[in-house]
């Protein structure tokens, strides 16, 4: 009887090193991916951003860019938008001031 207990329980402790090993390799897995996706996006928003920041400086060579700097990506597609249709910059500074209230808003929340 006692031998049956020590396999069973050494049969357990295998069990419980394979979930164990299992896991950490999940784990591992879902690490990556979920860094590949931020990275894509991060990526994306920071194309974006670049993209914006030429387009603003072509049009508007005397102007300081420092605001659009650390904008969300909804945020350089609207401004990427209103350069294009020729919207007034302060205008186009106004409204992204504004979005930039309402998000720090809701973060606070």
């Amino acid at each position: 009887m006692k031998n049956k207990y020590d396999k069973f329980m050494e049969d357990m402790n295998l069990r419980e090193e394979a979930w164990v090993y299992e896991k950490a390799e999940f784990d591992k897995k879902a690490h990556y991916y979920d860094g590949e996706a931020k990275g894509l996006v991060r990526g994306r928003v920071e194309g974006k951003a670049e993209q914006v920041v030429k387009f603003s400086q072509k049009k508007y060579p005397n102007e300081d860019t420092s605001w659009l700097e650390s904008l969300t990506e909804k945020q350089y597609d609207e401004i990427f938008d209103k350069l294009l249709n020729d919207e007034n910059l302060d205008e186009i500074k106004h409204r992204i001031d504004e979005m930039k209230k309402v998000v720090s808003f809701f973060m606070k929340i």
